[in-house]
């Protein structure tokens, strides 16, 4: 038997969207519709709610809000976080449906229950590296080494060979307002709520995002970042691979620039993506970050994407002291790197910094496959 779960939230469009999803991934278990406040009724098996209605519902209530205004609102019955991901609201709105069915039946057993699988048209695309556009990676063990100026200027390069490319800032503290511009009303966490709770094919998705991208000067294409770095963490393994999936749709090249953070969302990138461009800093505190990445990595038995057929390493601004290594690409650091123009940042194509970047990248493209 189906449980039956009625929705009165604040946010009526919202309310639709959870609503789908639910029926979407938990249909075989899950019976979800919207309902107005004012056609609540008095006791029904299950309401979901962030409505003052709680206060006065003596049925069996579910709040879906945080903790801070539950305790505003004086309820401590089932509560249900509103800012996880799809698959937890489901699994969370499960077990306090078995809860309740638990105490009202004064069963013993408490049945756990897990989220439907994702839907098969993204299982086509999720491990298969290569398979669409091209995913660039590029990570540093240690801040101000370079990535993000790196990350930039390959973005840059295959804009103007013509490519359809994403710089997609995955950094957790970032300043992106002085390289780009934003005229779209929606970040990227705005796309990760649309992409997990509507369930949009791949195509329709990459149109989605595309959508809340703003084509720059120079050809590129940008998403401003999400609000904050929870946002990418309480993605399921399962839902970090749906969001790549969707990138290699929308473009023919996403390049990430990454945190220095070895979050569970930075690895499934270092995975997945076709190439990855690992960057030492020369100094000691550098070489020293160096190492400790290493020995994370053989923690987590995730030591060969240091050296696979995907990746290359490179160093930037060694001093005239420091060996040559035939296993590093040395790159020049430039003190007038930027010019400005129209209000923003822009690194110099005449640099010998540009140059030495496009001899890079041709060798990226070669370890990606294109």
């Amino acid at each position: 038997m189906k449980i039956q779960l009625a929705i009165c939230l604040k946010d009526p469009e919202y309310g639709a969207r959870i609503c789908r999803y639910l029926n979407t991934k938990g249909g075989a278990r899950m019976e979800a519709r919207c309902i107005e406040e004012r056609a609540v009724p008095e006791r029904m098996e299950i309401l979901l709610t962030d409505t003052e209605r709680i206060q006065t519902e003596t049925g069996n209530a579910i709040f879906m809000g945080t903790q801070e205004e539950a305790v505003r609102l004086d309820w401590d019955g089932p509560r249900v976080d509103p800012y996880i991901s799809g698959p937890k609201i489901l699994s969370q709105c499960l077990e306090q449906a078995a809860r309740i069915k638990e105490q009202s039946s004064g069963s013993s057993r408490l049945v756990h229950s897990r989220p439907d699988q994702q839907s098969p048209v993204y299982q086509k695309r999720n491990d298969r590296q290569g398979e669409g556009g091209k995913i660039l990676a590029v990570y540093a063990p240690s801040g101000g080494a370079g990535t993000t100026v790196l990350a930039m200027t390959l973005a840059d390069l295959l804009a103007a060979k013509g490519k359809k490319v994403l710089y997609l800032d995955l950094e957790s503290i970032s300043a992106w307002r002085q390289f780009f511009r934003s005229d779209a009303a929606y970040n990227l966490s705005d796309f990760l709520y649309n992409m997990l709770l509507d369930t949009l094919a791949p195509e329709e998705a990459a149109r989605c995002l595309e959508d809340m991208t703003t084509v720059q000067t120079r050809k590129m294409f940008f998403i401003e970042p999400c609000n904050g770095g929870e946002d990418l963490l309480v993605l399921e393994p399962e839902e970090q691979r749906q969001l790549l999936a969707v990138l290699r749709q929308a473009f023919d090249y996403v390049v990430c620039d990454l945190d220095t953070c070895l979050t569970p969302f930075q690895m499934t990138v270092l995975t997945y993506c076709d190439a990855r461009v690992w960057i030492r800093a020369g100094n000691t505190s550098g070489r020293a970050k160096w190492e400790d990445l290493v020995s994370v990595l053989r923690r987590k038995h995730k030591e060969e994407i240091l050296q696979d057929a995907h990746c290359v390493h490179v160093r930037i601004g060694a001093g005239a002291k420091e060996r040559k290594t035939q296993d590093l690409w040395d790159l020049p650091w430039e003190k007038d790197l930027f010019q400005e123009k129209e209000g923003l940042k822009w690194i110099q194509q005449n640099s010998e910094w540009y140059k030495k970047a496009g001899a890079l990248l041709r060798e990226v493209e070669r370890l990606a496959g294109t």
